[in-house]
C-alpha cells in the first residue's frame, strides 16, 4: 500500500513540474525568456496567443486589462532601456514600424527583438502565424486564424457581385491632411471589399506611399463615393478646424460622397493602422461603413 502511495505521489509531482515548465517560454538554447513588448498592438496579440509577458508599454491605445498591472517600459519608439535592463528582459516583441528607432539600441544591449509586420491585412494574418510558431503557440494561432478566415469568407461572398465603389480614407493631422495610399493598411482592406482606393488615380510614385499629402479640394476631381475621415493629431483646435472643413467646406459639396451623406467618421482603434489580432474586426467595420451606412 505504501509503495502504491509513493508511486502515485511521484507521478503527481512529475506532472506538476511538467505543467509549470510548460507555462514558461524558452529560447532554443533552453534559456528562460523574460518577454516584454513595446507596442500596444503586440501586447494584445501576445495576450490572445497566451504568451506570458513581464512588461508592457505606456500607450494611448488600449491594452488588455489583464496586463495593466505589469511594469511599464516606456512608449513605442521611445522605450525605457534602463527599466528593460532592470527587469532582466531578454526578448522584446515589437513592430517593424518602430524598428528604425530601436534596433541599434537593442543590439547594443544584446536584447533579442522580434519585429512583426502589420503593414497589410495579409501581413497581419501571417504575423499571427509567425508569432504562434515562434513561441510554441500554434494551437492558439490556429484558433484565431480559423475564426478570421471564417468571417472573412462571409464578407467576400457578400461583396462578390456588388458594383465597385470609390473610397477615400482621409487622415487629419495638425492642419494637414493625408490620403491612404497603396502601402497603407486600409488599402489592403479595400481590395477585399471590391472597392477602389481613389488614391490609385494619383501618379504612381506617390500612390505607393502609405500616406499621401493632399488638399481637400483635390477630392473634387477624385470624386469618391465614400469618404472616411479620421483625425489623429493632438491639437484640439486643429481638431475643431478638421471638423469644420468636412461640415462646411464648399468644394466637398461637389463630391458624390457629400451628396449621398457618405462622409463617415472612422473608428480610430480599427482603421488608423492594423489592429493586429482584431484585423477581422476592421474588415467587418469597413464593410459596414461602405455597404450598410445608409440602410
Amino acid at each position: 500500500m505504501k509503495l502504491i502511495i509513493y508511486i502515485f505521489s511521484c507521478f503527481f509531482l512529475f506532472s506538476a513540474c511538467n505543467k509549470e515548465e510548460n507555462s514558461k517560454s524558452a529560447s532554443p538554447n533552453n534559456q528562460i525568456l523574460r518577454i516584454a513588448t513595446d507596442s500596444a498592438v503586440t501586447a494584445k496579440l501576445c495576450y490572445e496567443l497566451e504568451i506570458p509577458l513581464v512588461a508592457v508599454p505606456i500607450s494611448q491605445h488600449p491594452i488588455p486589462k489583464e496586463l495593466e498591472h505589469l511594469p511599464k517600459i516606456g512608449r513605442a519608439a521611445a522605450p525605457d532601456y534602463e527599466k528593460i535592463i532592470e527587469l532582466g528582459i531578454n526578448q522584446i516583441v515589437s513592430t517593424t514600424f518602430i524598428k528604425p528607432s530601436t534596433q541599434l539600441k537593442y543590439e547594443e544591449l544584446g536584447i533579442s527583438v522580434l519585429y512583426l509586420n502589420f503593414h497589410s491585412y495579409e501581413d497581419t494574418k501571417n504575423t499571427i502565424q509567425l508569432l504562434g510558431d515562434t513561441f510554441n503557440r500554434k494551437k492558439q494561432a490556429e484558433k484565431i486564424l480559423t475564426d478570421i478566415e471564417k468571417r472573412e469568407n462571409i464578407i467576400r461572398k457578400k461583396v462578390k457581385d456588388n458594383p465597385r465603389k470609390k473610397v477615400a480614407m482621409i487622415y487629419g493631422f495638425d492642419n494637414r491632411y493625408s490620403l491612404a495610399g497603396e502601402n497603407h493598411y486600409v488599402h489592403s482592406l479595400l481590395k477585399i471589399l471590391n472597392c477602389d482606393n481613389v488614391a490609385s488615380s494619383i501618379q504612381n510614385n506617390l500612390f505607393t506611399k502609405g500616406l499621401i499629402p493632399i488638399d481637400l479640394e483635390a477630392l473634387i476631381e477624385l470624386n469618391p463615393d465614400i469618404i472616411l475621415r479620421l483625425y489623429i493629431g493632438k491639437n484640439s483646435m486643429s481638431r475643431k478646424s478638421f471638423d469644420r472643413e468636412f461640415n462646411n467646406n464648399s468644394p466637398l459639396k461637389e463630391t458624390i460622397a457629400f451628396k449621398k451623406n457618405m462622409i463617415i467618421e472612422a473608428d480610430p482603434n480599427l482603421l488608423r493602422m492594423s489592429p493586429g489580432v482584431n484585423c477581422i474586426d476592421s474588415l467587418e467595420k469597413l464593410y459596414k461603413y461602405i455597404y450598410e451606412s445608409n440602410m
